[in-house]
């Protein structure tokens, strides 16, 4: 079974040289595995049918229907093959087969208007895509007016993750110690020089945020997909877009009830 780095063990030794020890018992419960994805533009012929990528067109089976937000069409963000990805090393009851397609809307006349922003469905503002049988494969082209991103390959990562701020306070790890907030900086610090990589892509684990983002611990980061000019991907300039699922969907197959977040700086 493929294992994550950094180790728990080095994720201990650093947690520990930070002079947090007292708290190691309640933190290493937190930490979790997922994948940093780093993209690499290719041209579409060269990205065999079903593999994993970013942007470009996507692999979908016969009678697919593109998505859509109250008629505006959404964008393709990018496909994940599940076989691609060591998935029983994070739960041996996730899907380790098919394809998940992510799709939202890039339009900034969709994206800032009041009713997308202050929707009362928010979990319909995106749509992911489980596609089991991958026989039928087809790349469809979106259409010219629909908003697209440069077509990439994307190398992984499998790392042991360390929560964002507001889960440490949610869950108050640190109850009123001042002087471990400080010293678990510096630990982070530390964590983050050592991974030795931009805030990026991801899928599964925990978000890489920004300064205040937030992730409920109930749910999942099902895929993180951050800015980047050369494939022309921004959200609200330098920031980010999330995708969330509960545990109980995921093992249930269910991607119906996924909803995003978007953040910028």
């Amino acid at each position: 079974m493929m294992q994550p780095e950094p180790s728990l063990e080095v994720i201990k030794q650093l947690f520990l040289n930070a002079g947090l020890e007292r708290h190691w018992e309640k933190y290493n419960q937190l930490v979790k595995p997922g994948f940093f994805l780093e993209p690499t533009i290719a041209p579409e012929d060269e990205i065999p049918i079903g593999q994993s990528k970013i942007g470009g067109n996507p692999d979908i089976p016969m009678g697919f229907t593109w998505p859509d937000w109250e008629g505006h069409p959404m964008s393709f963000i990018a496909q994940i093959n599940l076989e691609e990805f060591p998935m029983s090393s994070i739960d041996q009851n996730y899907p380790a087969t098919g394809i998940l397609h992510f799709f939202y809307p890039c339009d900034d006349d969709v994206l800032f208007s009041d009713e997308f922003l202050y929707d009362a469905f928010p979990k319909d503002q995106n749509v992911v895509l489980y596609t089991s049988d991958l026989s039928d494969l087809k790349r469809i082209q979106a259409d010219p007016d629909i908003i697209s991103f440069s077509s990439c390959l994307m190398s992984l990562k499998f790392e042991n993750m360390i929560p964002v701020n507001s889960l440490i306070n949610e869950k108050r790890l640190f109850d009123n110690d001042e002087e471990a907030y400080v010293l678990y900086e510096n630990f982070c610090s530390s964590y983050y020089e050592m991974c030795n990589h931009d805030i990026g892509f991801r899928f599964f684990g925990y978000i890489n945020g920004l300064q205040y983002d937030f992730q409920d611990a109930d749910t999942e980061l099902l895929f993180q997909a951050d800015t980047n000019d050369e494939i022309g991907m921004q959200w609200d300039l330098s920031g980010l877009l999330y995708f969330y699922i509960t545990k109980e969907d995921l093992l249930n197959r269910n991607f119906d009830e996924v909803f995003t977040d978007r953040v910028g700086t």
